[in-house]
């Protein structure tokens, strides 16, 4: 394959559930409030060009720069992470291995669950609003175009995107393996975001219809529980909720534990004084959200099991199968989606070239029509016109083509 020096400017830096767990990554997410200067920061550092990637399972920027180790700088002075954390969990690629990997990673080769549709709703949200804060760049563009061509491509031509495989399905599964009888516990779902209405939807297909949704804003979980005619609370009821449910799943954009172990305090004396040991009321409560919703000591509550994310395993359900089988042709895809990427960046340098030969080559046309000026004949006019700019077009597409090579 060939690759023009212009890819070695392209960039990857961050943390992933590949090489960091939960509450490592924890430190590595940029808080809502300093993500509006981000972008600020991006470009007094140099660099123009950075789609920054957040999700539950990493926290990536994709730039164009000649100098990572000072975008990574301007990241971590928005968190709680510092360059030690980063230097044993992070990774920064570059060139090849940084293209590649966001080929992989939007298409969901690098997910959790292979080919989870979530990522690359995610990339494209990310990659609005660096389009929107003027900080895509030609070069980013043109990559995340070729990325979602890629995708898509992955959907029609392949079943790597076929059945329910995706962190949503396994948290939902692992809940169902917990309680065999989910369809007549009570479910309560904190968060109505894209995660927490994926999520929702395959409760539903599990036969569960106890489900109470509490929402920061109460109008998002009204408006999902109106759909599906399911009680929506406000925040002010989340600790009645959370002594009621028998599964829990947390889902927010929270900063910080929205689940703490005070919301147990009266449960766990009143189940004691029932039954002498709170194992009897066996609640389960799923973490699908980073920085984590459930606070680490609620863990500690006897009968109370707190799922994270690195701990959800999906099944080796038909769907994944299926999807795993297909990965060679995903890849296939990537190949050669990547050479056409790279081919267009080597051509990209020639454009000042064959800018110039063009504008010399119209300069020539003008100069000799102008010979021309004193024919009175308007059809002869447009037939020297006409056979000029044709000359001129032959000869620049053949140095075009001198030029590329």
């Amino acid at each position: 394959m060939m690759i023009p020096e212009e890819i070695h400017n392209i960039a990857v830096i961050g943390i992933s559930h590949r090489d960091a767990p939960v509450p490592v990554r924890e430190h590595f997410v940029i808080p809502s409030g300093y993500r509006r200067q981000f972008f600020d920061a991006c470009r007094e550092a140099g660099c123009l060009q950075v789609i920054p990637v957040f999700t539950c399972n990493r926290t990536e920027l994709i730039a164009v720069t000649d100098n990572p180790d000072k975008l990574l700088a301007v990241m971590l002075a928005g968190m709680s992470a510092d360059r030690e954390l980063f230097r044993k969990y992070g990774v920064i690629r570059t060139g090849r291995q940084a293209v590649e990997h966001v080929y992989r990673m939007a298409l969901g080769l690098e997910s959790q669950v292979p080919g989870d549709v979530q990522i690359i709703k995610q990339v494209k949200q990310a990659y609005e609003q660096a389009c929107s804060s003027q900080m895509a760049g030609s070069v980013l563009h043109r990559l995340m175009q070729s990325v979602f061509r890629a995708h898509k491509r992955s959907r029609t031509e392949t079943d790597f995107g076929s059945g329910s495989a995706s962190i949503a399905y396994a948290a939902v599964l692992f809940a169902k393996r917990n309680q065999p009888d989910l369809q007549h516990k009570k479910v309560l779902l904190v968060g109505t975001g894209k995660i927490g209405r994926v999520t929702c939807k395959n409760l539903l297909k599990m036969g569960v219809r106890d489900i109470t949704l509490i929402n920061r804003s109460r109008e998002n979980a009204e408006k999902l529980g109106n759909r599906y005619q399911l009680s929506a609370m406000p925040m002010s009821e989340l600790p009645a909720q959370v002594r009621r449910a028998d599964v829990i799943i947390a889902a927010t954009g929270a900063d910080r534990p929205v689940i703490t172990k005070e919301l147990f305090s009266d449960q766990c004396q009143n189940e004691h004084h029932k039954s002498g040991d709170f194992r009897n009321s066996n609640k389960v409560l799923i973490d699908l959200s980073l920085p984590r919703n459930v606070d680490p000591e609620v863990d500690n509550i006897t009968g109370v099991e707190v799922i994270h994310l690195d701990m959800l395993q999906l099944q080796q359900n038909q769907a994944l199968r299926s999807r795993m089988a297909e990965i060679p042709a995903v890849e296939k895809i990537i190949s050669d989606e990547l050479q056409e990427f790279a081919e267009w960046l080597h051509d990209r340098r020639n454009v000042p070239a064959i800018r110039q030969l063009r504008d010399r080559l119209e300069s020539v046309q003008s100069r000799e029509m102008s010979r021309w000026a004193d024919v009175q004949d308007e059809q002869t006019r447009r037939r020297i016109q006409h056979l000029t700019h044709r000359i001129c077009r032959k000869i620049l597409a053949q140095n075009i083509q001198h030029i590329r090579a």
